[in-house]
């Protein structure tokens, strides 16, 4: 998936920041690495203590203050932060006698997350990994982590498992001797290790451990992934001399996947393989875990993602469970099954074509559907088996925001909304079951936290965010909804500049990722202040979603299947039907902007319309052949069976249509999108004779390196918006 990493970095740098002195925003107010406007002076987070008692943490100067709270008297309770937590000098002393740097030790004890019962676990100091025993309160080096890489404690905590040299192996903690549990592991034979594709696409980015400890601690489910065939991809860094290469394994549609079994592992070494319930096909193993009776549970995927199997396992055999198919699109990643007590589960799914929660006997049968409708449920927070209740989040009410509700486990009650008010909820539900932390805010106010119970009196207001004074000029941010050709009503978003006269014509700024389930409209606060920038400038900003990006449930979603964009870009183009009907909006200066989708789709509006004047293009994808397999086949399927689909995705094909002025920026170490789409489109363009600007960040990932190219970054995109739009 490569919704971008510098979106979290713009993230960073421009969204909710708030002004020093009312009045004009600059770019360096905006993006400049020190002169960028600061943080509020405060904020307040409400959790939940164990006991059921509330804990709010004001934050304020880099400094941390605690109040307990007994949430039905309100009154403050005693709370020594040192004691309850262990999280800071109670441990310091430990750790520096074990020779560890203060600060670092500091940093580590502050990202731990400690055992709910005092006990062992591992935590990372710097570049050592140590034994932490918050019972005992001991700390014990156990040796530096490029050494034991992806350590895992055992849930005894007996025994740490790691990967050294693409094999696992295992520490024991008593008497601190290693050993290997599997052999053969190479760089063509990943055992416990996820290649680039999978760790990207299926785990998650960052996730490279494949393996996993039965409840026992006797065992490790564990995936062997052979890459021999898996074509490498090299990238070259030219900050250096001699340079330096950087080869990942990483293929393209088409191209052969890894090769994935699942084994077992015994702590004396002897590995079993598990059935793989379908060898006649390819195949992706998308989740592995332990039920709580300690059966291995995995879920498998054919290699086009378009019907999903969880199965049980009994010794090697496998057992299915759950089948779910889509002939029309693809079948999500499905979420892990809660289980209850009964052996019973929950799964959520979207079956019906929105995601729903449904309950499952213990061998797999749907019993029933515990919500249903045309909406989404976005989460599951808690279940009270004892009185029959489901606490979840949904979009019932606000198909673009957010609220909690609570469902009858038996499906014979409504389904309840516990949040009131426009806007995004966040909620948390206490422990006994009667209280909940709501911090919500929405696209005309910054929220409030507060403490409700569950009947959905207001029993304090914990912070409210909404009586801060305004300290920059803002524009004036709207929602509305865009009826397109065929009826489908569209979200959008508009930043209008300060002063706003409907009289006047407004150059339009559009932004935007549009890729599958993947919004950029919401119910909630904006406080980008390069959006408020551009406003106070004299633009408008707009925001749309396209009815497959919108996640409101498969059967919107998959209107992109087998030919990304061009729906998209049908709703992008009615999108601005609507601005012009509205008169303010001045259509023959129109720019649109995008990041990894979002540079796919500038890049497509500017190659296959003549919409837009001018396209900023960053870290596109310019042909879908040129992007991983397990992301394009599950939304493309595989080139050979939907040719002219991929050749209509190709915007380095129809590079000689280009009406737009264009801005390409990409990273040069890419590792998601490699740069190699920006450089062939470059190509076709300088062929078709076409003029384009190419900004290039040296050693950059899938966004801009730190916050310096952040800030080039926004400074390239002012000058051309300013020279051509």
């Amino acid at each position: 998936m490569f919704r971008s990493a510098f979106l979290a970095l713009l993230t960073a740098q421009a969204t909710l920041l708030v002004a020093q002195a009312p009045g004009e925003l600059t770019l360096d107010l905006v993006a400049h690495p020190t002169k960028r406007l600061t943080p509020p002076p405060a904020s307040i987070q409400a959790s939940w203590l164990p006991d059921g008692t509330l804990l709010e943490t004001t934050l304020e100067g880099g400094k941390s203050t605690f109040l307990r709270r007994d949430p039905k008297k309100l009154v403050a309770l005693p709370y020594d932060a040192l004691e309850a937590d262990k999280t800071k000098a109670h441990f310091l002393p430990l750790l520096k006698a074990a020779g560890l740097e203060e600060k670092a030790s500091q940093e580590a004890l502050k990202r731990a997350v400690l055992p709910k019962k005092p006990g062992p676990l591992l935590l990372t100091v710097d570049k050592t990994l140590l034994l932490l025993d918050t019972a005992a309160t001991t700390a014990k080096k156990l040796g530096e982590t490029k050494t034991l890489d992806q350590a895992l404690l055992s849930p005894d905590g007996r025994q740490v498992a790691f990967l050294k040299n693409h094999d696992i192996h295992l520490l024991d903690l008593a008497t601190l001797q290693t050993k290997a549990l599997t052999t053969g592991g190479s760089d063509k034979l990943y055992n416990g290790r996820l290649d680039w594709v999978t760790q990207e696409e299926v785990y998650g980015r960052g996730t490279w451990r494949a393996f996993w400890w039965a409840p026992d601690s006797n065992r490790l489910a564990f995936l062997s992934l052979d890459v021999s065939k898996t074509p490498t991809f090299r990238m070259t860094d030219d900050r250096f001399h001699p340079q330096r290469n950087e080869d990942l394994s990483y293929p393209k549609p088409g191209e052969p996947n890894p090769v994935t079994r699942l084994g077992m592992v015994d702590l004396q070494g002897a590995v079993s393989w598990l059935q793989n319930p379908h060898p006649e096909e390819e195949t992706l193993i998308v989740n592995v875990a332990f039920d709580p009776k300690g059966q291995l549970l995995a879920t498998w995927q054919n290699r086009i993602q378009n019907w999903m199997e969880l199965h049980r396992y009994t010794g090697d055999r496998a057992t299915l469970m759950v089948r779910e198919q889509n002939p029309k699109g693809w079948v999500e990643r499905p979420k892990p099954p809660r289980f209850l007590a009964d052996g019973s589960f929950l799964l959520q799914s979207e079956r019906s074509g929105h995601e729903h929660i449904y309950l499952h006997a213990p061998d797999g049968k749907e019993l029933r559907a515990i919500t249903q409708g045309s909406f989404q449920v976005r989460r599951l927070l808690e279940v009270d088996e004892k009185s029959g209740r489901i606490f979840l989040e949904a979009n019932r009410d606000n198909a673009i925001g957010l609220d909690a509700y609570v469902a009858d486990l038996k499906g014979k009650a409504p389904l309840a909304r516990l949040t009131e008010g426009a806007g995004s909820h966040r909620v948390q539900i206490d422990p006994t079951f009667t209280y909940l932390v709501d911090s919500w805010n929405s696209v005309q106010s910054q929220g409030q936290t507060v403490l409700k119970d569950l009947k959905g009196k207001t029993l304090k207001v914990i912070e409210d965010r909404s009586q801060r004074a305004a300290t920059f000029t803002r524009g004036a941010v709207k929602l509305v909804q865009v009826p397109t050709r065929d009826g489908y009503m569209m979200d959008g978003q508009l930043v209008l500049p300060p002063n706003f006269d409907p009289a006047k014509k407004y150059p339009v700024f559009q932004t935007g990722y549009a890729g599958p389930a993947s919004p950029s409209v919401r119910d909630g606060w904006n406080g980008s202040t390069w959006d408020h920038f551009l406003a106070q400038k004299g633009y408008i900003v707009w925001k749309c979603d396209p009815r497959s990006a919108s996640d409101k449930g498969m059967i919107f979603s998959q209107t992109c299947y087998r030919n990304l964009g061009a729906q998209e870009l049908k709703d992008y183009e009615d999108g601005l039907a609507w601005l012009e009907k509205q008169g303010y909006a001045d259509m023959s200066r129109v720019a649109i902007d995008g990041w990894s989708y979002g540079g796919f789709m500038a890049a497509y509006c500017a190659t296959n319309s003549t919409k837009w004047k001018v396209a900023i293009v960053g870290a596109p994808v310019t042909d879908y052949l040129l992007y991983d397999s397990i992301y394009t086949e599950r939304y493309m399927a595989l080139p050979k069976d939907n040719p002219k689909g991929y050749e209509a995705t190709s915007t380095i094909k129809k590079a000689k249509d280009t009406q737009s002025k264009l801005l390409i920026l990409h990273g040069m170490m890419d590792e998601n999108v490699h740069p190699q789409n920006s450089v062939m489109l470059m190509n076709a363009l300088m062929d078709a004779g076409k003029d384009f600007q190419f900004v290039a960040f040296p050693g950059a990932g899938h966004g801009p390196r730190g916050p310096w190219q952040g800030y080039y970054r926004f400074k390239q995109v002012w000058d051309f918006l300013q020279k051509n739009l």
